[in-house]
Formats: structure tokens, C-alpha cells, sequence
């Protein structure tokens, strides 16, 4: 494929993902504190005979990646499909809800658009490295997930890091078995 066609792909690919991207930095954290406890409650309602829990901590309805859909936090109004385009949507917008118009974070395009530049710029890298391309691309966007999580919340999700150090591990491997020096090593060069 040529580098532009590549480049103008992978940037779009990026601007949508980077919008995936702010649905993993929002819930992951509230994933893992549910998680958390969903396994602490058992223990404390028996020390304690009334557990207040916060609402938006209501263990009895699903919340994962996919469930529920995207809402505004302050007003509940669902997001529909035209308000979720990456960064048109928020330009569109001016920034605020579309139900009770209260501010939404510039973190949601900046995470789009970072992302949207840094598959670009690996796509012009990589464009004839299928492999590479791909690998470097989620690296990219795990790290962002990283970097915004941790800006955000102060905190770090387990998976994220785990999920980089696999694939740091997996490009790493790629490019150890791609080189002369492990030829050499090896005793074939």
C-alpha cells in the first residue's frame, strides 16, 4: 500500500479509537472499584448490619467496556451516535452536554487527536511493516490509556501495564528475530 493511502488510514483508524480509547480511561478505574467491591461487600456487611453504597457503585447492573452507554455524568442524557464523532462532535458542541449543558473535559479530544497523530506518524514509520505498524500502533494507544488514566485518577490499571509490557515484549522478540546479531549469536552469520 502506498505511505499516503497507509497514513490517511491509519490517522482516521487512530481518531476512532482514540475515542474508544476515552471509554477504557473513564471505566477501567470504576471497572476495578467495582470489582473491588463486589468482593469487599460480603465481608463488610458483616461487620456492619447497613452498608450504604454509592449509587453509582449499584452492583446489581452490568458496567463494562460495551454496558452501559456513554451519558453525560452530571445530567444522565445518553450520547447518540452523532454527539460520539471524534472531536467534531465536541467542536460542534462547543464543549458542553447537549441536555443540561454542562462542560465536557477537553482531555476527550486531546485523547483523539493525540491519537489520531500518533498512528499517523507510525503509519509513515511503518506503512510497508504490516506487523510492525499494527504493534506500534497499539503500543501507542496503550500508552496514551496510561498517561491519561494516570493524569485523570492518579492511579494505573494492572491491565494497561500488562497489556504494554506484552506488547513491548512481542515487538521486541519481532525485532531480536528480524536481526544480525542474533545470526551471530547464534552461530549462522
Amino acid at each position: 500500500m502506498e505511505m499516503t493511502l497507509t497514513t490517511i488510514i491509519a490517522t482516521g483508524l487512530g481518531l476512532a479509537v482514540g475515542s474508544f480509547l476515552n471509554v477504557v480511561i473513564y471505566r477501567l478505574p470504576i471497572m476495578a472499584k467495582r470489582n473491588a467491591l463486589k468482593n469487599a461487600l460480603p465481608h463488610i456487611k458483616e461487620l456492619h448490619k447497613e452498608v450504604n453504597v454509592d449509587p453509582n457503585f449499584d452492583l446489581s447492573k452490568p458496567f463494562n467496556l460495551n454496558v452501559p452507554r456513554s451519558a453525560c455524568p452530571i445530567c444522565n442524557h445518553q450520547i447518540t451516535t452523532i454527539e460520539n464523532v471524534p472531536v467534531l462532535s465536541w467542536l460542534v458542541l462547543t464543549g458542553k452536554c447537549s441536555g443540561c449543558k454542562s462542560p465536557i473535559s477537553t482531555r476527550y479530544p486531546f485523547v483523539e487527536l493525540v491519537n489520531a497523530m500518533a498512528w499517523g506518524a507510525i503509519a509513515i514509520i511503518y506503512y510497508n511493516q504490516t506487523y510492525l505498524l499494527i504493534l506500534n500502533c497499539l503500543l501507542a494507544s496503550t500508552f496514551i490509556c496510561i498517561m491519561a488514566t494516570k493524569i485523570d485518577r492518579q492511579e494505573v490499571h494492572n491491565f494497561l501495564i500488562f497489556q504494554f509490557l506484552t506488547l513491548s515484549a512481542l515487538q521486541l522478540v519481532y525485532i531480536l528475530s528480524q536481526s544480525a546479531f542474533v545470526e551471530k549469536i547464534m552461530g549462522i552469520g
